[in-house]
């Protein structure tokens, strides 16, 4: 034999108030009967803050920023190479002169000074190509966060303003709008 729907049990209600005139106590929704948090809207209210999964602990304007810092700093390392590549060659310059000095003017043939004047001679060339290793690095560094402030500013600062203008706290991720 079917059995037959049980009927819903009636809506308790909760004790009477005590003070005259106050408003009739609502009724008490059963746990199983209530509505879900987002069908209620209680997911959505009071929520002043963004999801802990879309924070981020820069803004664009910082990043902006720094990649601003990075590129002077690289170009700024460039011109010191520079100096110092000048320095270089001014001192294997002089060295070399010393070497032609010590030969003709003053006589000393000794091979153990010739060998230490070629050693420091080999160590400048050294930390010349090295200061120009820097150089070459440091200004493929800087154009390289220049090109990257450039561009990250012509994607993300227009959005960034529109969100400012528009009075929102962030603005929509681009994956939410693409189609």
């Amino acid at each position: 034999m079917p059995s037959s729907p049980v009927p819903a049990a009636p809506a308790k209600t909760a004790p009477a108030a005590t003070t005259p005139g106050a408003p009739a106590p609502a009724p008490v929704v059963p746990a199983a009967s209530s509505p879900a948090p987002y069908r209620s809207g209680a997911a959505l209210t009071g929520q002043q803050e963004i999801a802990p999964q879309h924070r981020t602990e820069v803004t664009i304007d910082e990043v902006l920023m720094k990649l601003s810092e990075i590129t002077e700093a690289g170009f700024s390392r460039h011109e010191g190479s520079l100096r110092l590549v000048e320095r270089c060659r001014k001192l294997l310059s002089r060295l070399d002169e010393f070497g032609v000095e010590l030969t003709t003017t003053h006589n000393v043939t000794g091979p153990r000074t010739h060998q230490s004047l070629r050693r420091q001679i080999e160590r400048v060339e050294l930390m010349l190509a090295k200061i120009q290793e820097m150089g070459a690095l440091s200004l493929a560094a800087a154009e390289l966060s220049e090109s990257v402030e450039s561009e990250m500013f012509d994607e993300y600062k227009p959005i960034a303003q529109e969100t400012v203008d528009r009075g929102l706290r962030t603005p929509s991720a681009r994956i939410h709008n693409e189609s």
